[in-house]
């Protein structure tokens, strides 16, 4: 005889983090089991748009480093959707020199599973320059969203935006 037990649950952790699951067994000697990883669904979302000159008034922090890893992924309200990475901080450009080669934890739109197409998720051990601020419940976020964070271009070396602005020495802000 062959009997087959389909469980499909959702589980919730202290980390606020959604995990979907599906495992099934076959009772007759042989086990199967898998996890099915949920599709990840893409946003659109709108963020203000800034100057290199708003951003750096705007900001508390402008900060040189790598996310060394992902330290929560979770829901507000159901629908939107956050990461909190630690960032090791190589340079302050701007705000408190005692985080300066410190790591601090920067929270992002998006995770894992729900990204926004104009902000994606940043990628650990890459190099950025951030534009932060903090947030009224007092996360340091990037000012503007993906305004506020720029890629280091290793080729051209520079620092560059989704948005088309590129520049090459931090220290020179406007």
């Amino acid at each position: 005889m062959l009997v087959s037990v389909i469980a499909v649950y959702f589980s919730y952790s202290s980390s606020h983090s959604l995990k979907k699951s599906n495992s099934n067994e076959v009772v007759s000697g042989e086990s199967y089991s898998s996890t099915v990883e949920p599709e990840k669904v893409y946003s659109e979302a709108t963020f203000p748009n800034y100057s290199l000159k708003e951003l750096k008034d705007k900001a508390l922090f402008i900060v040189k480093g790598v996310p060394v890893q992902v330290t929560d992924e979770y829901m507000v309200e159901g629908d939107i959707p956050f990461t909190e990475y630690e960032f090791k901080v190589d340079k302050v450009y701007k705000g408190d020199k005692a985080i300066q080669s410190t790591a601090i934890k920067v929270l992002q739109d998006g995770n894992e599973l729900n990204e926004f197409i104009d902000h994606p998720l940043m990628e650990l051990n890459k190099e950025y320059l951030l534009f932060l601020k903090k947030s009224s419940d007092g996360h340091l976020i990037m000012v503007g969203g993906p305004n506020g964070k720029f890629t280091y271009n290793s080729k051209s070396n520079k620092y560059e935006s989704l948005n088309g602005i590129t520049f090459d020495d931090p220290s020179q802000l406007p």
